[in-house]
């Protein structure tokens, strides 16, 4: 079998697999052994939520069959290489319209939640404690502390978890940040939702570790201080949840 066709559906099909969420991580001992039948459901299971979360859905079984069929009799694939590259950007921007689709969804379901107000750029953000004093504007440098998520929980980035809060100018950061802090006053706290146009965008981050492309950010910030230009920053954390 040609190797590259190989490497290249390995790469496809792990990428896949790991944005799933595997129970089987934290079952219990199985109460009767593994059969190659159990192996075998597991894999064409698993792979059917692949092919639909990403979009795939009208494909043809007889045609996954044959390819499972061709690939474990070590036949050479029926697709050349150009065509092989064709499918796996096929792929590839399939799943970026189900991410962009799945971020519009959650935003607009979001709108009537209660509590959320929505700017006309498409920001959301809630006010859980008001603060006092006046705003920063886009040109400060602000001292914060947040929290970010993505919609399944997942933190990938925390000035609470360092330990202290982080100090930075805000027309330096994503636009999301830019206009929602504009929003909040000194000593308050806010929860926004950042689309991805605001954010992070059709590229994301990259990296296995990475902010996915066209994920909505979650961030929970507390504003601690409005830097005067040319002022020592001399703030401290209500680290309290």
């Amino acid at each position: 079998m040609n190797i590259s066709f190989k490497n290249s559906i390995l790469v496809a099909v792990l990428t896949v697999f790991s944005t799933l969420s595997f129970a089987e991580k934290t079952a219990s001992a199985p109460l009767t052994p593994v059969t190659d039948d159990d192996i075998a459901y597991f894999f064409g299971y698993r792979f059917g939520n692949a092919l639909l979360e990403g979009g795939n859905e009208s494909v043809s079984l007889d045609v996954v069959r044959q390819g499972l069929a061709d690939s474990i009799a070590r036949k050479e694939p029926t697709l050349s290489q150009e065509k092989q590259a064709e499918v796996i950007q096929e792929i590839q921007t399939r799943q970026l319209a189900v991410m962009a689709e799945t971020a519009k969804a959650f935003m607009l379901a979001n709108r009537g939640q209660d509590g959320i107000q929505e700017t006309s750029s498409g920001l959301q953000y809630q006010i859980i404690e008001p603060g006092e004093g006046d705003s920063p504007l886009a040109e400060n440098e602000v001292v914060v502390h947040y929290e970010g998520r993505l919609l399944d929980n997942q933190v990938f980035d925390s000035s609470y978890q360092r330990g202290e809060p982080a100090t930075f100018p805000l027309n330096n950061v994503i636009e999301g940040w830019t206009e929602g802090l504009q929003l909040m006053k000194p000593g308050g706290k806010a929860r926004f939702f950042i689309p991805p146009e605001l954010g992070y965008g059709s590229g994301g981050t990259g990296g296995p570790s990475g902010i996915p492309p066209f994920a909505v950010l979650v961030f929970d910030i507390q504003l601690l201080e409005v830097v005067a230009e040319g002022a020592p920053v001399a703030a401290e954390a209500d680290t309290a949840s």
